[in-house]
């Protein structure tokens, strides 16, 4: 009969108070260690409320089960693969696309804001009953309790800590008074208006400086390099020949493409360049870098005016 049968006994043998028997059909049962065919067994019956301590011997109904393997679900089919799959997807974050990386920053963000979101209301509703009333009242009271299930965190939603009882009438006035003298010094010391903004104007750059550093760095998403194409680029630019070392000619090949977009203004000024000496364009050049100069001058001077202004 062991490979069909069981017998079980209850897993809980305390009497509920108010109760003088206990339940007929219990729970939860557990194996017997007599594996024996009977129909009545005995019992120990624990007592709680005024009688917590004693216990007695009753005679109880046996109870028998027979094992059952579960099939295999689909359900476990899925928690098993994304047991193995998520380590997997977690180590290629470094390469996931860019608006995905995007999107764990911005849940990421989410999250935290909604934490603090809710255990500032927790603490905003206990304090002001508390003040008021002088007795521990929580929302979600179970939401940090670690002897309760995971699923039941938020239930229920709003209750009172009886355990905590009702605090004097002093008590709360003493916190009141510290509260307000609190309060009273964060206003006296309180940074000024031009602070608060360069703080918020400081924290607004860093994030922007995070995401332009991660669009300037998405390489490895799109595939391309964007590092090595930044730098030839300022190697490039490196290249470039001043403009008082250039000569007329490769001034003029510069904006060709803005002269020939003129369309027959354009090819007047080119047969006009063509038939020029060389000391005109020699000339030209020299005209052309001093008003390029000059131009220079009074943008520096406008900029030492206005800092003189601010100033």
């Amino acid at each position: 009969t062991n490979k069909l049968f069981l017998r079980l006994e209850r897993a809980n043998t305390k009497l509920p108070p108010g109760k003088k028997k206990l339940p007929r059909w219990p729970r939860k049962f557990v194996w017997s260690k007599q594996q024996l065919l009977t129909r009545k067994q005995q019992t120990t019956v624990l007592f709680s409320g005024k009688r917590a301590g004693e216990s007695a011997q009753i005679e109880d109904d046996a109870y028998y089960g027979f094992l059952y393997v579960r099939p295999l679900q689909v359900k476990s089919l899925v928690y098993g693969a994304l047991l193995v799959v998520t380590p997997f997807l977690l180590c290629l974050y470094p390469i996931a696309p860019l608006w995905f990386k995007f999107c764990v920053v911005y849940l990421c963000m989410g999250l935290l804001a909604l934490i603090f979101g809710i255990c500032l209301v927790r603490w905003l509703a206990y304090g002001a009953v508390w003040l008021a009333t002088g007795r521990s009242f929580w929302v979600f009271p179970n939401l940090f309790n670690d002897d309760v299930p995971f699923m039941d965190a938020l239930l229920p939603r709003y209750g009172y800590d009886k355990r905590a009882g009702v605090a004097k009438w002093y008590s709360r006035l003493t916190v009141i008074g510290i509260l307000a003298a609190g309060g009273f010094a964060f206003y006296l010391n309180a940074p000024d208006e031009d602070a608060v903004k360069d703080m918020r104007d400081t924290a607004g750059n860093s994030f922007d400086e995070f995401m332009n550093w991660a669009v300037s760095n998405k390489a490895l998403s799109n595939g391309t390099n964007a590092t090595n194409a930044t730098e030839a680029e300022e190697a490039e630019e490196k290249k470039k020949k001043p403009r008082e070392n250039m000569t007329y000619d490769e001034i003029f090949a510069e904006g060709l493409e803005d002269i020939l977009e003129e369309g027959e203004e354009g090819e007047d000024l080119l047969r006009e360049e063509a038939e020029l000496s060389m000391e005109e364009r020699d000339a030209r050049l020299e005209a052309m870098l001093a008003s390029e100069e000059a131009e220079d001058d009074a943008a520096d001077a406008r900029a030492a005016s206005g800092a003189d202004g601010e100033l």
